[in-house]
């Protein structure tokens, strides 16, 4: 660090962290946060990026495979390497010196019962490990995963009558958005391929040992409805109870930025909390980010796209398994996503089915979105004010 730090912790175990500035003050949260949650912030990032099977067994490899298909490693390897290659702007250094702190205590703090019991060897964190948690937070709103394999097995087994009552389908008076110039038909997905892939996610994502973060909801109350007269903020992030818990609370302060709010671990920025000029909350419109494609190949290995016969890619991933020797998984990978069937029990008659995520297809930036957010604060000129998310404080 540049300048002496101090921490306090409350009677609830809360750390209040004084720092001279804010890269001091991220590298403070980053050791309290290992030095409470090394364990969490571990198994978050093993589990996205299918590294289970490697220090808990071959129970845990059928998750691993799922992982490895999903592509979150990747997709890490790719967002730290866009965003977190340099640390020439401000949330780059906040994180990087945010993840500096994580390794300092790595390095000197005592080792967690947890490492100690299941042999697990402590290693430094990188910038991938930051977008790991970010993947594995998106896998827990991607409700498609599960959802769109019971929508289908409903229509074909009983019919398009039996989805009125769920209100999945678009209503009459909906607005369709043009993005498709061909034709509209029916899938062909078989129905025994559905069954399958509901067995599998939902085997799958039982066996993760840390909590998936799911839904939320929030309400604002204007101050003329309130006894107060000032407004009030309500927000239920509906993660439900574990312990560790999932949220970290932290309050952040330094001679020009004062932040108290909850993180998650791994993750260097608040998710939800409050500054010195506005608070906010965190709620997750589950939009319909996933979506299955059965796919056609050719004998030569090509698969089609729009009409034309495209190459495919194909990724090796490598798991560990403790006591059994390693497996490879191989994936296609097309223009619409990761192909699943080589994880999933599929009958010999499904066809290729592959799967778009949106956190594979764009680009992240819920990072700098966090980092805007914690420094939120009012912009003025003369006599006129206005509240800026995205713009920092120099």
């Amino acid at each position: 660090m540049h300048e002496p730090v101090e921490v306090l912790y409350d009677n609830y175990g809360v750390p209040h962290i004084y720092a001279q500035n804010d890269e001091d003050a991220y590298y403070a949260l980053g050791y309290v946060h290992a030095q409470d949650r090394l364990f969490q912030m571990e198994m978050i990032r093993r589990a996205a990026s299918g590294r289970l099977s490697e220090i808990l067994g071959p129970d845990l490899l059928k998750t691993d495979k799922l992982f490895r298909t999903l592509g979150i490693n990747k997709f890490a390897r790719e967002q730290a390497q866009k965003y977190l290659n340099a640390d020439t702007s401000a949330f780059q250094k906040a994180a990087l010196a945010y993840q500096k702190g994580i390794n300092q205590f790595v390095k000197t703090g005592t080792t967690p019962l947890e490492f100690t019991i299941m042999g697990i060897p402590k290693t430094d964190f990188t910038p991938e490990d930051i977008y790991l948690a970010v993947g594995f937070m998106s896998f827990g709103f991607a409700e498609g995963l599960r959802v769109d394999p019971v929508l289908e097995k409903i229509r074909n087994e009983l019919g398009d009558t039996y989805l009125k009552d769920l209100a999945v389908l678009t209503p009459a008076n909906g607005e369709i958005i043009k993005n498709f110039n061909g034709s509209a038909r029916q899938a062909s997905v078989q129905t025994k391929a559905s069954d399958s892939m509901i067995a599998f996610f939902s085997e799958a994502l039982e066996k993760i040992p840390v909590p998936l973060w799911q839904g939320s909801n929030g309400l604002v109350i204007a101050g003329n409805r309130t006894a107060s007269g000032s407004p009030i903020l309500a927000n239920d992030t509906h993660i439900g109870f574990s312990q560790p818990a999932v949220w970290y609370e932290a309050h952040l302060e330094t001679p020009n930025f004062r932040f108290y709010g909850h993180h998650i671990a791994g993750i260097p920025f608040g998710l939800l909390g409050q500054n010195d000029f506005c608070g906010w909350g965190l709620t997750m419109f589950e939009n319909d980010d996933t979506d299955f494609f059965v796919e056609e190949f050719d004998d030569n290995g090509k698969v089609k796209y729009k009409g034309e016969w495209v190459d495919v890619v194909w990724r090796k991933e490598l798991i560990k398994v403790k006591g059994q020797l390693d497996v490879e998984i191989v994936i296609p990978v097309t223009p619409h996503g990761n192909v699943i069937n080589e994880v999933i029990d599929f009958t010999e008659e499904a066809k290729p089915t592959a799967l778009y995520w949106a956190l594979n297809q764009l680009s992240n930036e819920s990072l700098q979105a966090a980092y805007e957010l914690n420094h939120a604060h009012y912009v003025c000129s003369g006599r006129t004010c206005r509240f800026s998310i995205f713009v920092t404080r120099p």
